[in-house]
C-alpha cells in the first residue's frame, strides 16, 4: 500500500502542476468566471464539490457516447466526478489547447478500450454516434459486406 499510496500522490501532484500550467491560458477573468461556472455546475450535481456526469452531460450536450467519453477525459482522476483542476485542464485543453492536445484529446475520445489504438470498430462506434451519420455508416458497412 504504501508504494500505491506513493505513486497515486506524484500522479495528483503531476496533475495539480498540469492544471496550473492550464491555468495560464486563461486570463485573470477568465479564470474567474469558469471558477463561477464551475462552483454552478457543482451546485446542480449531487456531489456539490464536483460536478457529476449527469450535470456534465447537461452543460456539454454532445450526442450519445460522445458526450460520456468527454466527460470521462475530463474526469482524468477517475473519481466519478470533475473537480475543478479536471474542469480547468479540460476546457483549456478544448479552447486554448494546441493543434497537438486537442488531437490527443480526440483520439483518446475514440480509443474507447483504451489501448493506444484505434480500431475500425472503435471507429464506427464512435463516427456512429454522430446524428445522421449512422445512416450513411449502416448503408457502407452492408454494403461493402455484401
Amino acid at each position: 500500500m504504501g508504494a500505491r499510496g506513493s505513486k497515486e500522490s506524484a500522479c495528483t501532484k503531476v496533475r495539480s502542476e498540469l492544471a496550473r500550467e492550464y491555468m495560464k491560458k486563461f486570463d485573470g477573468d477568465e479564470v474567474e468566471m469558469l471558477k463561477k461556472v464551475f462552483r454552478d455546475l457543482a451546485v446542480r450535481s449531487h456531489e456539490g464539490s464536483v460536478i457529476d456526469k449527469e450535470t456534465f452531460l447537461q452543460y456539454f450536450p454532445l450526442p450519445g457516447l460522445w458526450g460520456e467519453r468527454l466527460f470521462h477525459r475530463f474526469d482524468f482522476k477517475q473519481q466519478g466526478g470533475v473537480d475543478f483542476d479536471e474542469f480547468l485542464t479540460g476546457m483549456a485543453v478544448c479552447c486554448r489547447g494546441t493543434k497537438d492536445d486537442r488531437m490527443h484529446l480526440l483520439f483518446q475520445v475514440f480509443d474507447l478500450n483504451g489501448d493506444g489504438f484505434i480500431d475500425r470498430s472503435e471507429l464506427v462506434t464512435m463516427l456512429s454516434n454522430i446524428p445522421h451519420v449512422s445512416r450513411y455508416l449502416h448503408y457502407h458497412t452492408h454494403q461493402h459486406t455484401h
